[in-house]
């Protein structure tokens, strides 16, 4: 029996929707929580050409929601993605890209793509993605996660006149936490997921009632879900901003960072503080003390010591744009983050266990 019979069956696929679908090039940009299980479906549906991007390795505080890894390799995710979706449907051409998207290197790698699903989880690579596809008229299917909550529109991008992420979020808020900050119940990256792989079928097939010009709120404890109306509330021009814009975090001072060898050098000469998620809490210290990002309050935070502090996340973006508040606060103060986080650390400490 053919592989896709039960879609041909289907009044709203029928032999011609799933053609449609076999010609069809999808871009998934973000392979964690999100990207990999809109993958997973969009393979199984007979999406012709799949493109996977993600420049990350699986990391043990995501492999709750992440099913498809393990921690056995050290392959990129895009990879490990590409190998199980190739022995789950053959038949489709899988391309994997294991590089970061920049503004330098955006254009190559989504330029022959049909649709965009946009699963990552940092902010400035958001209004990367949202500003090229806009500019290029290619459609964009948006998803973002905080805690039990999921969030999913389809940004059509024909022309002018149509909602984009900039029409709900006009500037990057760096105060939106991510999944590392305040956790996230595996369930609703799932959920999500699957419903962005839902928006792109839609799309491909010509169905009706898409998330186009309404933002989907979900929230997977409740079961409730709130449809927004979104309306045109951006009118910049786009080519202009996209000109103007980096993309990635500006600073207007020294970059406040310490490397992980130097702190693990002389570890007591330092004020250390976690604001990792209670549940994704590793201490690099007996001394260490811990705040959750979400609990963080700079106004009300005062130095221990005179000692450096140093504070550190997951990956050492959180904790860089929070040692760049507390500075203003404290100026007379030595506050900085601890580059590449927790993740850092880990390596350090598995090198140094190979004796490298």
């Amino acid at each position: 029996m053919n592989r896709y019979s039960r879609h041909t069956l289907l009044d709203l696929v029928g032999t011609e929707g799933q053609q449609k679908l076999n010609d069809a090039s999808v871009t998934i940009v973000g392979c964690g929580g999100l990207g990999a299980i809109a993958a997973a479906y969009l393979a199984g549906a007979g999406i012709g050409n799949l493109t996977l991007i993600d420049a990350d390795t699986p990391d043990i505080t995501n492999l709750h929601r992440q099913v498809f890894y393990n921690l056995e390799s050290n392959e990129k995710k895009a990879i490990q993605l590409k190998r199980y979706l190739r022995k789950f449907n053959p038949d489709i051409n899988i391309n994997a890209i294991t590089k970061f998207l920049s503004k330098s290197n955006i254009s190559e790698s989504l330029m022959k793509t049909d649709i965009v699903l946009e699963c990552t989880d940092d902010i400035y690579t958001k209004y990367l993605i949202n500003d090229y596809c806009n500019i290029h008229h290619i459609t964009m299917i948006y998803g973002s996660l905080h805690k039990y909550d999921g969030y999913l529109s389809t940004f059509m991008n024909r022309d002018s006149e149509d909602i984009h992420l900039r029409d709900i979020f006009p500037e990057p808020d760096l105060d939106v936490p991510n999944c590392s900050e305040v956790g996230v119940l595996n369930t609703i990256a799932g959920m999500l997921g699957i419903l962005q792989a839902n928006e792109a079928i839609k799309v491909i097939c010509g169905m009706k009632d898409l998330m186009a010009g309404q933002l989907l709120i979900y929230n997977i404890v409740t079961n409730e879900q709130t449809k927004l109306k979104l309306r045109k509330n951006w009118n910049k021009d786009m080519i202009q901003t996209w000109k103007n814009s980096s993309y990635k975090m500006e600073y207007n001072c020294d970059i406040p960072e310490i490397e992980v060898a130097q702190l693990m050098a002389s570890p007591e000469s330092f004020h250390i503080i976690s604001i990792l998620n209670g549940n994704n809490h590793e201490a690099i210290t007996d001394d260490t003390e811990h705040i959750q990002a979400a609990d963080f309050n700079i106004y009300d935070w005062e130095p221990e010591d005179e000692r450096p502090t140093v504070i550190y996340c997951t990956s050492g973006k959180v904790s860089l744009q929070l040692a760049l508040q507390l500075k203003e606060e404290h100026p007379d103060h030595t506050i900085l983050s601890l580059k590449g986080g927790i993740k850092a650390v880990r390596k350090h400490r598995n090198n140094t266990k190979d004796g490298h």
